[in-house]
């Protein structure tokens, strides 16, 4: 009896605590790969901006770049820019996808990540060091919201690609030692499922933004 009152009082404490660090590091734990997908694509994100300002060779090239991407948001078919979008990003998706039943997919997937807060760094800071204010606005307000949806849909993609990648793993050392087990692939399925929802939500904010506001600049 008194073994099951301790219990329930820590049950009690638990429950009644603002801030569990047991749960909390529980919560990280698993969603680790995520965290450092997403601390790699902020890595990303800073070494554009500042290679955009600070490469010679790197700027020439994105400049040229950035040049056909404002020339396409502001001035090309807007019945273009939904499948242009929803086909990068499903590119990046199905290469996550495919890299989660390797077992060399924890490595590769990683990169992703990061070089697309590459581009999306030295795009912000390629606009506003040739624009100024308005062309930091225009990246604000055109080319950020749907860039930041893809890039939470990548992160999901990849966190869960290296999730599987490493059961493969696991599963690879097992064999050899004569042990089998099947994957469980419904949860890496439907995870799947949101991050191509989040994709066709990229591209239809991209195609809404460039139909109703990028034509509001000139540059």
């Amino acid at each position: 009896m008194k073994g099951k009152r301790t219990n329930r009082l820590a049950a009690k404490d638990s429950k009644g605590r603002i801030f569990d660090v047991r749960a909390w590091r529980r919560g990280l734990r698993r969603e680790l790969p995520f965290v450092l997908l997403g601390g790699g694509a902020l890595a990303g994100v800073a070494l554009g901006a500042w290679l955009s300002g600070h490469a010679a060779g790197f700027s020439q090239a994105w400049d040229a770049l950035l040049a056909r991407e404002l020339a396409f948001l502001a001035q090309g078919p807007r019945w273009a820019v939904f499948p242009a979008s929803l086909a990068a990003a499903f590119l990046l998706a199905a290469v996550c996808f495919l890299g989660g039943f390797s077992a060399w997919g924890m490595v590769l997937l990683p990169v992703l990540p990061f070089f697309r807060g590459l581009g999306l760094g030295a795009a912000g800071g390629g606009l506003f060091l040739r624009y100024g204010g308005a062309g930091f606005l225009f990246y604000a307000c055109v080319m950020a919201p749907g860039a930041f949806v893809a890039l939470c849909a990548l992160l999901l993609a990849a966190a869960e690609g290296c999730r599987l990648s490493w059961r493969v793993l696991r599963l690879c050392r097992r064999a050899g030692a004569g042990e089998t087990q099947p994957l469980e692939l419904r949860r890496y399925g439907s995870r799947f499922g949101v991050v191509l929802l989040l994709c066709a939500a990229a591209a239809g904010l991209d195609t809404l933004l460039a139909v109703c506001v990028a034509g509001q600049f000139s540059f």
